[in-house]
């Protein structure tokens, strides 16, 4: 996503929350050869990518000071809040180097 602005992360961040709902349906007892459990970790992994990215745009955003520091807590939240969902339905590691935020900086 190279939309730097507000209005970006909002789009970019619905549609990572529209991929873990679907995430959320992929049942993990029709796994044919696992492919259900591959195909699973392997959309967990692509929207851990996409938060991981999100909260770096979001530093950005407010080291410019587009956006304060409280909106940009509470934006933190809800990707916090995405990646707990992705933890629950991983079991526990979405892959791609963990749940937790990507280095500040």
């Amino acid at each position: 996503m190279n939309d730097y602005s507000i209005n970006g992360w909002d789009n970019e961040y619905a549609r990572l929350a529209r991929a873990a709902s679907q995430l959320r349906t992929i049942s993990p007892h029709n796994n044919n050869n696992n492919n259900s459990a591959q195909q699973k970790q392997d959309q967990a992994t692509s929207i851990q990518t996409g938060l991981n990215r999100l909260d770096t745009q979001l530093h950005n955003l407010e080291s410019s000071m587009t956006v304060s520091s409280v909106e940009a807590g509470r934006r933190r939240g809800l990707l916090d809040g995405l990646r707990g969902q992705l933890s629950e339905l991983t079991g526990g590691s979405s892959g791609g180097g963990g749940i937790g935020r990507p280095p500040a900086g």
